[in-house]
């Protein structure tokens, strides 16, 4: 008994590490994907290409790769945010998280459920690139608009110019 609470709380402490440095390397990936042109291309290829293809990797699994191709999943996660301690820190909590796992066997249901978590990854890369679009079209409109209200502001203040100085020049 007193070992099966030891190893639920190595499983809690393990889940808050990788729930803590897992979201933070999908933000960091996130704001980089909304930040640059959607054809950058990463070392491995172009990040939605090299998502994409993880997880059609870990949907195509069967129970005994699941894990090492889940894994791979989310380590390329951290891998294409760019950071090197950020990928060290998700490689550590996959590794404690696996090593707890691996008691637990690998049910369907189980890859069933995370299927679904895995491909709303992938959508909110896109998710996050159109709305930096559209924040970023709203931002070009409010400058645009900034630049038109001063002008008119600065025509009210133009001195007009006489007809007959203009006519005299010929």
């Amino acid at each position: 008994m007193r070992l099966a609470l030891e190893d639920a709380d190595k499983l809690s402490d393990a889940l808050t590490f990788r729930l803590a440095v897992e979201t933070g390397a999908a933000e960091v990936l996130a704001r980089q994907f909304a930040a640059t042109r959607e054809d950058r291309v990463e070392p491995g290829g172009q990040i939605r290409t090299v998502l994409a293809a993880k997880l059609a990797d870990v949907n195509a699994a069967c129970p005994d790769d699941y894990r090492r191709l889940d894994t791979l999943f989310h380590l390329s996660i951290a891998e294409l945010a760019g950071s090197t301690l950020l990928s060290a820190a998700c490689a550590d909590a996959r590794m404690r998280l696996n090593d707890l796992l691996n008691a637990i066997p690998v049910l369907q249901r189980n890859i069933d459920h995370t299927a679904g978590q895995h491909q709303a990854i992938v959508e909110l890369g896109k998710i996050v690139k159109r709305q930096a679009l559209i924040l970023a079209f709203g931002d070009t409109f409010a400058i645009i608009g900034v630049v038109l209200a001063i002008a008119a502001i600065a025509l009210l203040f133009a001195r007009k110019t006489s007809a007959g100085g203009a006519a005299g020049a010929h």
